[in-house]
């Protein structure tokens, strides 16, 4: 539910949520993204979170947003 709060908060601040951000916010070192990747994807799969295609689709640079935005 943290991923959750951490969306919305960015989303609320103009910012955007990345794997960094959220690898951040739980204290976690870049040797950790596929945790948060799949993080992302189990918030994305219920509906929590989507990605901003705004921003491309490309994994690497991806950003979401809450899924009611």
């Amino acid at each position: 539910m943290h991923h959750v709060l951490e969306r919305v908060l960015r989303y609320l601040a103009s910012d955007h949520m990345t794997d960094a951000s959220l690898r951040k916010r739980f204290g976690l070192g870049p040797d950790k993204s596929s945790t948060t990747s799949q993080i992302i994807s189990a918030a994305i799969e219920q509906g929590l979170i989507k990605q901003d295609v705004s921003y491309g689709v490309a994994k690497k640079y991806a950003r979401y947003i809450p899924s009611w935005a």
